[in-house]
């Protein structure tokens, strides 16, 4: 769903679709855990189309070497090794730790949230395949102090998608997230939500690529987005732009060596969710919350994938919504500072 940790928040935060990456050359099916509908990573990258070339040289038999394809993630530069990893197969999948702060004291309503998704390690198979994973994360809210509103909010997920290369210049990109959002008293039905989306890429040529399809968020206040815009990826100059509804993104590489590269980015952002509670005289509710988010931030990328991100943003068009109307009210606009550290 296209990247979005609504109250808990994260760069998979529910503000985040899960949006996952093709790697280049071949399809990689890949599934993402996202904490919220619309948390996710930045739309899937086409694979640069293949060349040829002749060696007219001699033939002189030599050993086939092979290696793990190592990633760039930072914005989708990939590039290929020839030096393995000897622990590689006893390492289990990396994760993110995502933190996210908005002020929220007295009358203004706030929330910390820290999340756990995982980030497999990037790999570029033969042939499309499929991957699936879990993540969790915990959500505190601060204020307003006229509101019943519980003081934490949990949500649990499971992600099993991937990506099937149809030819060299389209991909389809499906995935279904069960999921579990709740303050942990409301354990009824509603708790329950399931996400997914569907989307096709093209790639017109080397840079520029076209998507089109739908994420299902499963929100009450916004049941589905359409997805739709185009992608330019010119890693030689240094740039990547995402001009993707719901979830736009435009970066740049300001500094690039043999180990690391440091990127700047500005977006925005859909943040929110819907989770079960239950109010302080025990009636069951639905409590939503959604924002908009202009958010910017510096990226700093390893040559393994790793990553880490310091972001901050401003939220607008904030409002909290039950299916009771209980204490609904528009909070005013805040401030946000977010920090992801892949391990």
């Amino acid at each position: 769903m296209l990247t979005v940790a609504a109250i808990a928040t994260s760069h998979a935060d529910a503000a985040e679709f899960p949006f996952v990456s093709l790697t280049s050359g071949r399809s990689a099916l890949r599934i993402q855990l996202v904490q919220s509908a619309d948390d996710a990573d930045p739309p899937a990258e086409l694979p640069p189309p293949q060349s040829e070339t002749v060696d007219e040289s001699p033939i002189v038999a030599k050993p086939i070497i092979t290696g793990p394809a190592i990633t760039l993630e930072g914005p989708n530069a990939d590039i290929t090794g020839d030096e393995t990893d000897e622990d590689a197969d006893d390492k289990p999948d990396p994760g993110a730790l995502i933190f996210t702060f908005i002020p929220g004291t007295g009358d203004d309503f706030g929330m910390f949230g820290f999340e756990f998704r995982g980030t497999p390690e990037p790999h570029m198979p033969e042939t499309s395949m499929m991957t699936a994973q879990p993540g969790w994360g915990i959500t505190w809210l601060n204020g307003p102090q006229n509101n019943d509103l519980p003081p934490q909010l949990y949500h649990f997920a499971f992600t099993l998608g991937g990506q099937a290369k149809v030819n060299d210049d389209l991909v389809l990109d499906l995935a279904l997230t069960p999921g579990w959002y709740t303050d942990l008293e409301n354990r009824r039905p509603e708790a329950f939500r399931l996400m997914g989306r569907a989307a096709w890429y093209y790639r017109l040529d080397d840079v520029t690529q076209l998507a089109v399809g739908m994420v299902y968020l499963n929100r009450d206040d916004i049941p589905a987005l359409p997805v739709a815009g185009v992608i330019f990826d010119d890693v030689e100059a240094g740039h990547r732009f995402e001009l993707v509804f719901p979830r736009p993104k435009m970066s740049w590489r300001l500094v690039e060596t043999e180990e690391s590269s440091r990127w700047f980015s500005i977006g925005g952002e859909l943040g929110g969710g819907s989770w079960a509670i239950k109010r302080p005289d025990r009636k069951p509710d639905v409590l939503t919350y959604r924002d908009l988010r202009l958010v910017g931030g510096l990226e700093f990328h390893g040559i393994k994938g790793r990553r880490a991100a310091f972001e901050a943003g401003w939220l607008f068009g904030r409002a909290i919504e039950s299916r009771t109307g209980r204490d609904d009210y528009d909070p005013p606009d805040a401030a946000m500072i977010r920090m992801v550290l892949d391990y």
